[in-house]
């Protein structure tokens, strides 16, 4: 029945917002803010609720290279509304992942000296690629920061910060987010870890 309520809920095509790649039947609903539209790629039967901020700066990254940055959004995946995803080098949403609201990445952060007045002044640099893997599950408010990678199939709890990477089959929750469950091919069940274990890389 979905296909029927579609053209109600979403206010553009996704095709008609100039992107570099955009495959059918992907919907976006009407964008806060969209900068750096050829360097960002939506894929097939992708959902992207009202209110998203969605930027790939090529101006604020030194190397000459025509991929780079690139906001890759890959087939079958929603997004909810309000979401902010930014890069200056390279962000990725791998297939059938669904994320909730208030959603935020970003590959890169503000740089920050005291001697230099504001930070608005300063300029960014990277800090590593941004990936989340196939068919994860990501809450409300969840908040991914540069350099992590998510395995496949994880899921984070709503109101999580992601500062490391995680492997597949993981479930992680916290500020920051730390590995609480992992799944259990045998049971079939999501089981609770003994100890809070570190994530694999810190900032």
């Amino acid at each position: 029945m979905i296909h029927k309520i579609l053209p109600r809920l979403f206010s553009k095509d996704a095709r008609n917002l100039q992107l570099l790649s955009v495959g059918a039947n992907s919907h976006v609903g009407l964008p806060k803010l969209l900068e750096g539209q050829d360097n960002i790629v939506i894929g097939s039967r992708c959902i992207i609720r009202d209110g998203a901020w969605l930027s790939a700066y090529a101006e604020l990254y030194s190397e000459l290279d025509p991929r780079i940055p690139r906001i890759l959004i890959e087939d079958d995946v929603y997004i909810g509304f309000s979401a902010c995803i930014t890069a200056i080098r390279n962000v990725q949403i791998c297939q059938g992942t669904l994320i909730s609201n208030d959603f935020y990445a970003s590959d890169h952060s503000h740089e920050y000296d005291p001697r230099r007045g504001s930070p608005r002044y300063q300029g960014v640099y990277s800090k590593g690629a941004v990936k989340i893997g196939s068919n994860c599950f990501l809450g409300c408010r969840v908040s991914v920061m540069p350099g992590v990678t998510l395995g496949d199939h994880c899921v984070v709890g709503a109101h999580s910060v992601v500062t490391s990477s995680f492997p597949a089959f993981s479930m992680v929750a916290g500020v920051p987010a730390r590995l609480i469950r992992t799944f259990n091919f045998e049971t079939g069940v999501w089981e609770a870890v003994t100890r809070m274990s570190e994530p694999e890389d810190s900032l």
